[in-house]
């Protein structure tokens, strides 16, 4: 029933482009040695299609550096309950470790990411 539940508020969430604030929990990851960054999105959303060529751009920056991972929780609905995602696009920073550094909610300028990346000490 959880998952259900979960899968109906994420796409409530996501057609009427309701944005709200997430706990940061610890991540079940597993530790790549690098850094990561987490983007949950749907094709569907057009927040999340505002954040494709900035997340494109990071991940190229990134290469080497970081590991940038985009998850689509329509085919992924585990990863919406696994990362406990409450709006989209969301953007979860991993560190080498696999633990869970930064959350953001909700688009992201490119700037103020670009400031986050540098005060992790990833560009």
């Amino acid at each position: 029933m959880y998952r259900q539940d979960s899968t109906v508020l994420i796409l409530t969430l996501m057609l009427t482009g309701l944005v709200v604030a997430a706990k940061a929990p610890e991540a079940a990851a597993t530790p790549t040695g690098l850094p990561q960054l987490i983007e949950l999105y749907s094709p569907t959303c057009s927040h999340c299609q505002r954040m494709m060529p900035v997340i494109d751009k990071v991940r190229a920056q990134l290469q080497g550096k970081a590991e940038v991972v985009a998850i689509n929780i329509i085919k992924d609905t585990a990863a919406a309950d696994k990362y406990q995602v409450s709006a989209i696009p969301t953007l979860i920073f991993l560190n080498a470790a696999g633990k869970e550094i930064f959350r953001h909610v909700g688009e992201y300028p490119e700037g103020e990411l670009q400031a986050k990346l540098r005060e992790l000490g990833w560009r």
